[in-house]
């Protein structure tokens, strides 16, 4: 479909280009995270890993010990009337299956044209309204952490059979262009993360902002990843903000998966360019109205988030007094 997408748009060549900045984006989120996290631990910034030594062999090398193995879900439907996993499968395939057949359809009779994930995504949120968390919905029958791994693996399918389809000269033509490209986005995401990430976290400053380091390069995965590293326990409550922030950044999100190559191809990049930097301005003002701005606390001076979220501090000076 993104072939098919890309050849519409006039760009065929687009496909091979897109997954190779993919690849690059994982790499770079996976090894330069761990780079940073040597350098924050080294650093005092992190709260919950005082020294990179100290992070589980498990995680060093991505081999579980069977101490600390742990169930990936459990079995919500009687295997008798249909496999637990099966059914946790078609909740995924259900949806984007429906959302590659409504968006063939879309193309076909209006020639419009939207990335089938967004199809897909808006279709799932329809199903998830209809089937319900009530005491009669179904959703109380399904296994998150078995969806989590369901998605995971879809991803490194993805990733794998993507990585395999990429044609090597197509690369090599547009190496240089390809490059810089590649070479500012990896600039952006490391300003975001030593600059705006702790101006814009007081507490946990290096953790909330590694996660987003790992987001922003790959998937939501890798992000996970990392901060799991960092803080196994969800002590800094990065991922409990994460879920309440997640309906505000989707819409922006969506946007930009489905309009911005549209735009970007039909020769309108500064328009797109001065809408994301109009919202990240009004996100920077919001920010220092509101006083969500710390970027003259010195980092090593950042408290972690306390375990009491009712908790208060006073900062006089740099010095947090507990009320």
């Amino acid at each position: 479909m993104k072939k098919l997408l890309a050849q519409s748009l006039g760009w065929e060549n687009a496909t091979d280009l897109g997954m190779t900045a993919a690849t690059g984006g994982i790499l770079a989120g996976i090894f330069g995270g761990l780079i940073f996290i040597k350098w924050a631990t080294r650093k005092g910034y992190t709260h919950y890993v005082k020294d990179f030594s100290e992070i589980s062999e498990d995680l060093k090398t991505g081999l579980v010990q069977p101490k600390n193995r742990t169930a990936m879900g459990n079995d919500t439907i009687s295997p008798i009337a249909m496999d637990p996993l099966a059914f946790h499968l078609a909740l995924l395939v259900v949806p984007s299956g429906l959302g590659y057949l409504l968006n063939n359809y879309i193309a076909t009779a209006w020639g419009l044209e939207f990335p089938t994930f967004t199809i897909a995504f808006l279709i799932a949120l329809l199903m998830y309204i209809l089937l319900g968390k009530g005491e009669k919905g179904v959703y109380k029958y399904v296994d998150s952490k078995i969806v989590d791994r369901l998605g995971s693996a879809a991803t490194d399918f993805l990733v794998f059979f993507g990585v395999a389809s990429i044609k090597l000269p197509i690369v090599v033509e547009y190496a240089l262009p390809l490059g810089l490209l590649m070479l500012s986005g990896i600039v952006v995401v490391v300003v975001m993360l030593v600059v705006i990430g702790p101006a814009m976290n007081y507490e946990s400053w290096f953790e909330r902002s590694i996660f987003v380091y790992g987001y922003s390069t790959g998937v939501f995965a890798i992000g996970l990843t990392l901060l799991r590293i960092i803080d196994p326990n969800n002590k800094s409550k990065t991922l409990t903000d994460t879920a309440v922030v997640g309906p505000l950044n989707t819409p922006l999100e969506l946007f930009a998966w489905s309009a911005g190559p549209v735009m970007l191809l039909s020769g309108q990049h500064w328009t797109f360019v001065g809408i994301f930097a109009g919202i990240s301005i009004l996100c920077f003002i919001i920010a220092r109205i509101f006083k969500w701005w710390h970027w003259k606390v010195p980092l090593g001076e950042r408290p972690p988030v306390p375990l009491d979220r009712n908790e208060s501090f006073i900062r006089i000076s740099g010095e947090h007094i507990e009320k």
